[in-house]
């Protein structure tokens, strides 16, 4: 298994207490601190991937999306564009 390898500079006060977590957990301080920032790493990606509305800006995006527009002049011409290579074939 390929690993890469992470160095990090602690106060004693921190260091002890990963050292105190990983030992009440029964791991390694290396598996400790490896579980703790794939968790950490994982959550903050996520919570940042997201796009979060208030209930007023989602019935907003709601109606925005259920609004009938009508095709813009590109739009229609695309559409005449795939009429006539439809017809070609």
């Amino acid at each position: 298994m390929s690993v890469a390898r992470l160095e990090t500079r602690l106060k004693p006060e921190i260091y002890e207490m990963v050292k105190q977590a990983a030992q009440i957990t029964g791991r390694t301080i290396t598996d400790f601190v490896a579980a703790s920032l794939y968790a950490e790493a994982k959550k903050t990606i996520e919570e940042y991937s997201m796009i979060k509305l208030s209930l007023a800006d989602q019935e907003r995006f709601l109606q925005a999306l259920n609004q009938p527009n009508e095709p813009n002049k590109a739009m229609k011409k695309a559409e005449e564009r795939h009429k006539l290579l439809i017809k070609a074939n």
